[in-house]
């Protein structure tokens, strides 16, 4: 369950943008929230919809946070062009083209141990690009964090593409663990060991694998299935069929009922 999440640098997204999912204090109680597993004086919300006019960032915002999910969770593969970092595409300005891009994702999860009290964690990311080149983003910035007894401990830290990265024994490595050299400049240190047998990091970067795959959003346009198709969905469900009617008709346009034609889209 996601509590906050930050981007800047991002597509169409140059300053900073929070999205943050707690639901204030002062706001009555009500069946939609949840109290959070991890913190239980924060409620968090059943179902979140963003609302905005055309081109106010809204897809954008969703879009870095599908990007995260996939630079932190999807390796690097030998013989494929670039890597999941390259979705990280700074704002297209002469300036900001040659700065980081940030973002900061706050969930909870039973990461450390499944089964036992979820865990507040923080996942902070900074990617750079080589000066000069395209598509050549690179981790500055990587860590991991968790917050027993409501204060912050780092499972895992690396500072800059080639320098050193901490790990701690709750992450299942340590600062000499051979598995930690093996993470490239240009993947995360989740997906690195989960590919490498660290269970922590397999429980996680399976998380944020199913994160990024259940959505409709694909880097800059939305999934938009053939007309053909979706007609032939409604043609062989009943029970879809109905849906779609009593939803039309619950949105007091005047229309009572509606047919599809399977042969639409056909040549």
């Amino acid at each position: 369950m996601i509590h906050t999440f930050s981007v800047s640098n991002f597509r169409s997204i140059r300053e900073t943008v929070v999205l943050d999912l707690r639901i204030p204090r002062t706001t009555p109680d009500l069946p939609r929230f949840r109290l959070s597993s991890a913190k239980p004086t924060i409620r968090l919300p059943s179902v979140v919809a963003l609302m905005g006019a055309n081109g106010s960032g809204k897809t954008a915002l969703l879009d870095a946070l599908v990007a995260t999910a996939r630079v932190a969770g999807l390796p690097v593969l030998p013989g494929h062009d670039g890597s999941p970092i390259t979705l990280l595409t700074p704002f297209s300005s002469e300036k900001s083209m040659g700065e980081p891009t940030e973002v900061c994702l706050e969930f909870e999860g039973d990461w450390l141990t499944p089964g036992e009290t979820k865990q507040l964690f923080r996942y902070e990311l900074v990617a750079e690009r080589e000066r000069g080149l395209l598509n050549s983003q690179r981790f500055r910035y990587e860590a991991l964090s968790y917050f027993p007894k409501g204060r912050p401990r780092r499972l895992f830290q690396r500072q800059g593409p080639d320098g050193p990265i901490f790990g701690s024994g709750e992450l299942g490595v340590t600062a000499s663990d051979p598995r930690l050299k093996a993470v490239p400049p240009d993947g995360s240190v989740i997906s690195t060991l989960a590919q490498l047998n660290v269970p922590v990091a397999a429980r996680l970067a399976g998380w944020l694998r199913d994160l990024s795959a259940l959505t409709n959003i694909v880097h800059y346009e939305a999934f938009r299935p053939k007309t053909q198709l979706v007609a032939e969905m409604f043609d062989n469900s009943p029970d879809l069929r109905s849906w779609l009617v009593n939803q039309i008709r619950r949105s007091d346009l005047g229309i009572s009922n509606v047919t599809t034609d399977g042969s639409i889209g056909k040549k």
